[in-house]
């Protein structure tokens, strides 16, 4: 059995079967963002390098479990939420294994006491928007990319957004996190 095929087994393992791709289709379509010099390099000839295959958890056990198979076999993770990015950060420049994030997406309600709400990574912003103005609230978050972007790309990137100068950036609306590390499991942030 060949390396790859060690990592893909840890991989299904790890997430399930059906959550894990190496078709040449899906490792085309994660090669890149909508990073402009990116883009502008590959017509140029740069090589693309896909990504050895994509992981899609259903949920956070999932994904903690795809974060320790890649660190077990020492491969990169891309995390992907919805490839809407400018910036080249969703892309796998040097390979590893890209985990989409969309799949997360709960959206709890609104806490009044706090004006807190609890999303995942997946949930695209427009959908956490209307969701919002439903209860009478804002995020204040408008990017350009506001129909197709993640909350998770967003705070990976620490997004500003063309229309957001109001309530400022998304790290200044983020009261807590939950981060996936291999080793010391699911840490909590904030509150």
């Amino acid at each position: 059995m060949s390396e790859t095929d060690l990592i893909l087994r840890d991989l299904r393992a790890a997430a399930g079967e059906s959550a894990v791709s190496a078709s040449p289709g899906d490792l085309a379509a994660y090669t890149n963002d909508l990073w402009p010099k990116l883009t502008l390099a590959y017509r140029d000839g740069l090589p693309r390098t896909p990504p050895l295959a994509v992981v899609r958890p259903k949920d956070e056990a999932a994904a903690l479990r795809t974060v320790r198979a890649c660190a077990k076999n020492g491969v990169a993770i891309v995390p992907y939420g919805t490839g809407s990015g400018v910036c080249g950060g969703a892309a796998p420049l040097y390979g590893g294994v890209v985990v989409d994030l969309k799949g997360l997406d709960h959206l709890g309600a609104v806490d009044p006491a706090t004006l807190q709400v609890d999303v995942g990574p997946g949930v695209v912003l427009q959908n956490l928007e209307r969701r919002l103005n439903d209860d009478g609230w804002t995020l204040g978050h408008f990017p350009s990319s506001i129909y197709c972007a993640s909350i998770g790309g967003c705070v990976a990137a620490r997004g500003a957004g063309q229309l957001s100068s109001r309530y400022g950036k998304i790290e200044d609306m983020v009261t807590g996190l939950r981060v996936v590390t291999p080793e010391l499991g699911v840490i909590a942030t904030g509150s």
